[in-house]
Formats: structure tokens, sequence, C-alpha cells
């Protein structure tokens, strides 16, 4: 087999290749146009160099970005992030139209950027979920609810793509999935937390338990006052508390001895 024909034939590998993995169209494309523009080639030699004075000398490797970009837009499209996948396909279509574009990325610092406050985004949810869930299980006793209640609040405003509302970002299902409770529970968060956020923990019921128990407490001693001391008094007969001597033995093996022993009451 000459050296053109094993050139043809690999390059025509290499489209049946990337069309099997169905997410390299334009690769498939420049691979098989490549197979056609090679034809008239009488040695691999003499098509090296028919490729370097074409578009084909920069195609293959703009195809394989172009490919690798467009998943990423389609990937943030499916992520609910829209202006992540424009900035992908604004990159798509600079490369269409002069294939050196391939080699400015600048738009990478553009993507990083933008998906900073996706992220952000996340993690002010979940935090979100862990303030509401201590300030949940809180007393009016705890010193630190202010300071969650405040944590709570700034996760509130800290949220903003692709949402700054926190019942749609709830509704989307990969931020259910970030808060590992039940269906009921999940509800209850969504319901409960922007309420908290807004009017802070409601501790009137908790600390009217409280009172009433105290006041309940303070006349039950005042009734048995009396009672308490005269039990006190008795038990207080019965007790007695020794002292004594404790002479150590002359040998390792001996016992211990006791002397002045004296017992007197409290």
């Amino acid at each position: 087999m000459k050296d053109i024909e094993k050139a043809i034939n690999l390059y025509r590998l290499m489209a049946s290749r990337c069309e099997r993995t169905g997410h390299s169209p334009r690769q498939t494309r420049v691979y098989r146009e490549m197979v056609e523009f090679m034809q008239d080639c009488d040695s691999a030699d003499a098509a090296a160099v028919k490729i370097r004075n074409s578009k084909y000398f920069l195609a293959p490797a703009a195809a394989l970005l172009q490919d690798k970009l467009a998943a990423l837009e389609r990937a943030s499209r499916e992520s609910d992030m829209p202006d992540v996948a424009d900035v992908y396909k604004k990159k798509i279509e600079e490369i269409d139209a002069d294939p050196t574009a391939m080699y400015e990325t600048g738009y990478d610092a553009t993507v990083k950027n933008l998906k900073k406050a996706y992220f952000d985004t996340y993690n002010a949810f979940v935090r979100i979920f862990v303030a509401y869930f201590k300030l949940s299980c809180y007393s009016v006793l705890d010193k630190t609810t202010a300071i969650t209640l405040d944590a709570l609040r700034a996760d509130f405003a800290a949220l903003s793509k692709p949402s700054s509302d926190f019942a749609q970002l709830a509704a989307l299902e990969k931020f259910r999935s970030l808060i590992p409770v039940t269906d009921a529970g999940y509800a209850r968060f969504v319901k409960e937390a922007p309420i908290l956020a807004a009017n802070g923990p409601d501790y009137a019921a908790e600390k009217q338990s409280i009172e009433e128990e105290l006041k309940a407490l303070q006349q039950l001693v005042a009734a048995e006052k009396d009672a308490v001391a005269e039990a006190g008094r008795v038990n207080k007969q019965k007790m007695r508390q020794s002292q004594t001597i404790a002479v150590a033995p002359d040998s390792q093996t001996g016992a211990y001895t006791y002397i002045e022993e004296k017992t007197i009451n409290y």
C-alpha cells in the first residue's frame, strides 16, 4: 500500500471514529473533506504540502476545539447557565470566521467569572439550610441566635444565578439534590426559611412556657417551704462525719491500722 493510500485511509478511519462518538460532528466533516481533498495527490509528501497551503492545515485542531466548546455550551444550557453557554457559542462562531481565533483564550476568564456567581449561589443555598436547621433547634436561651440569623439573611442576599428568587431556585432539581432531607422536610424548609429570615425565630410560645413552669415551681416551693425545711432538719440529724488517723504498716504486706477514730454530728 502506497504512503498516500495509508494517509487517506488514516483520515477515513479518524472520520469514522469521530462519527461513532456522536459528539464530534465538526471533526467528522473535516476528516471526510480531507479524504476527498487528498485524492489527487500521488504521495503523502505532496498531500502534506497541499494541506499546509489550504484551510485544512488548521481545520482539524479548530474542529476539535469547536466540538469541545459545543459540548460545554450544551452542558451549560442544561445546567441553566445561559450566559456561560453564550460565551461558548460566540467562541465557536469566532473560530468559524477565523480559525486562528482558537489560539485566543480570553473566553476562559469570562467563563470563570460568570460561573462564580452560580457556584456562590449553590453554596449560599446550602448555608441557608444549615442556618435554618440551627435556628430551628435553638432555644430562647441560645446566645448565638443573632449571629446565625445575620448569616441566614446574608446568604439570602447572596443568591444571584440562575435566579435570586429563593422559591425559584428551590424548585430546580439541582438545588433540591443539595439538601439531604425527605420531600416533606424539604417542603417545610422552602416554606419556613424565608419567613425565618424576615422575622427571626418566634420564641414567644417557648418563653411563655418557661415562665409558666418557673412560676409554678416557685409556687410549689413556697407552699412546701416548711415541709422542705423540716425534711432537711430530720435528715441532718441522721448524718455523721468521721475522723481518724491511718498508720502505715511496717512492711509492704502489712495492714494499715486506724487510731483516734471520732464520729460527730454535722
